[in-house]
């Protein structure tokens, strides 16, 4: 009874933080992205990292005709964005995007949307703070961890025989700089106009902005826009190559 009590609060603070981001930080981006696109076209848009689907429905609101590729390596999560989303234009890949093809560690969070191939540094003063809110601590709040399915992005544009990305959204939870290793031929090539990363500036994870910013730039990608979360000490952050 308690941990069903324990679920429904983990629940209640994820609605809250997605009514925090539709009011105070949707908006914003979305008037960024139709000023970007004329007609409001965006042909095609991947979307890593989909969680429960929150950037499939913020992307399909303004590009109605884009073909939308979407990865999600938890299977609860996957089985809820196929039956939320199978409709024409948007694919689901029950997978992880990194570094290499192959297998790897995914550690499922009590709040979902914290999951990922990452674990958060355990003098975390950012991860104590929200253990604290979450009512858990470091070692409850991983409930399981196993092996998924993993590509890089050059072998899933190579096998998926896509062209050219509109817009690449990542959200990995610290694991940006590995996805950003396995499209080293996509970068090169300057085959995605925008790519939007969440960057965090707090210490939960042993991140290098400057390690991933000095990749985009070797790569000819430089920061257009940045726009602040709702809450916590974190943004999404837009490259492009246009310049």
């Amino acid at each position: 009874m308690l941990k069903q009590i324990h679920q429904l609060y983990i629940r209640s603070i994820a609605a809250f933080i997605w009514l925090n981001e539709k009011v105070f930080f949707y908006p914003a981006l979305r008037d960024f992205y139709k000023k970007q696109f004329d007609k409001n076209t965006a042909n095609t848009i991947l979307d890593i990292g989909a969680n429960r689907g929150q950037s499939i429905r913020f992307f399909r609101d303004i590009f109605l005709h884009s073909t939308i590729h979407s990865f999600e390596p938890n299977p609860k999560l996957f089985q809820i964005l196929v039956k939320d989303f199978s409709q024409p234009g948007i694919y689901l890949y029950q997978k992880g995007i990194s570094s290499c093809t192959g297998r790897k560690i995914f550690y499922e969070h009590i709040l979902d949307e914290t999951s990922g191939f990452e674990q958060a540094a355990t003098d975390s003063d950012y991860n104590k703070l929200k253990n604290r809110i979450l009512l858990t601590n470091t070692q409850q709040s991983i409930q399981s961890s196993y092996e998924v399915s993993v590509s890089t992005l050059d072998d899933f544009i190579a096998s998926a025989i896509i062209e050219k990305i509109d817009i690449l959204k990542i959200d990995v939870e610290g694991h940006e700089a590995d996805v950003l290793q396995g499209a080293t031929q996509l970068l090169t090539e300057k085959l995605v106009r925008f790519i939007q990363l969440e960057r965090h500036y707090d210490d939960q994870y042993a991140l290098s902005h400057k390690a991933i910013d000095e990749m985009l730039a070797n790569a000819g990608y430089v920061e257009y826009y940045r726009q602040k979360h709702g809450f916590g000490n974190f943004y999404e952050v837009v490259y492009t190559s246009a310049f």
